[in-house]
């Protein structure tokens, strides 16, 4: 009987082994889940705070070009910091996310009153959003 007391004592040492090792990865996948949802909702609230801060980039260039001032001019306002090309895009995402016969203007808002931009269809140097 002492073999077979040896081999129980064995096999309650390894299934307890193995009981802890089945323990710690379980909590290991539960902060992982965690941590991937936190990562996932991070990402998200970045791109909505981006996508609001382009939208407000977009209907201030809007105001801009409406006091005259051309795509160029007004990059140049800028600092520099924006091309053309990417005015034109912000722009137009502020166009967009306008409603139908409202430019998005508020005094809040930064935005001009008036009608919509239009912007050259190349979004070449030079063109005017009015």
């Amino acid at each position: 009987m002492g073999q077979q007391a040896a081999r129980q004592a064995a096999r309650r040492a390894a299934m307890a082994a193995q009981a802890t090792r089945r323990a710690a990865r379980a909590e290991r996948d539960q902060r992982l889940d965690a941590l991937a949802v936190t990562v996932s909702v991070e990402l998200g609230e970045g791109r909505a705070a981006l996508a609001a801060a382009e939208l407000r980039a977009g209907r201030a260039l809007h105001a801009m070009t409406s006091e005259g001032l051309s795509v160029r001019d007004a990059a140049q306002w800028c600092g520099g910091e924006l091309s053309v090309r990417e005015m034109t895009r912000l722009v137009r995402l502020a166009e967009q996310a306008a409603p139908a016969g409202d430019s998005g203007a508020t005094p809040d808002s930064g935005g001009a009153a008036g009608g919509p931009a239009t912007v050259a269809p190349s979004g070449g140097v030079g063109a005017t959003v009015r």
